[in-house]
């Protein structure tokens, strides 16, 4: 049975939730935490998530399903925000990169993905 799997690429900072402050983010997936590996990652407006600090998902998509990332900043001893939630569906496979932005709590990153 063929498959498809979610390779996410890139997350790019556009404006960080901490009024141009640094923010500590860190990944989900399905609700299960996968990035960074350990800790958080931090990151300020205009960068990109560097090489020392891979993605490392590759989630299988069932067919017709989909895999649901959600971006997090690290509010100790706050609850952490929930910076917005993108869905990676099955039938996007085939349409080379693309993207899908989080832009809650006044932040904006953007995520770069293909599905295989």
């Amino acid at each position: 049975m063929p498959r498809s799997i979610a390779v996410l690429t890139n997350l790019h900072c556009f404006a960080t939730e901490d009024d141009g402050g640094t923010d500590e983010l860190y990944m989900t997936a399905n609700g299960h935490r996968f990035w960074p590996d350990h800790g958080i990652f931090s990151m300020s407006n205009g960068e990109d998530a560097p090489n020392n600090a891979p993605m490392h998902l590759e989630q299988i998509i069932p067919p017709g399903g989909s895999v649901r990332i959600e971006l997090f900043d690290a509010d100790s001893p706050d609850q952490d925000d929930n910076l917005g939630a993108v869905t990676i569906r099955e039938f996007d496979a085939g349409h080379g990169d693309l993207t899908a932005d989080f832009t809650a709590d006044e932040a904006h990153y953007r995520l770069t993905y293909h599905v295989e």
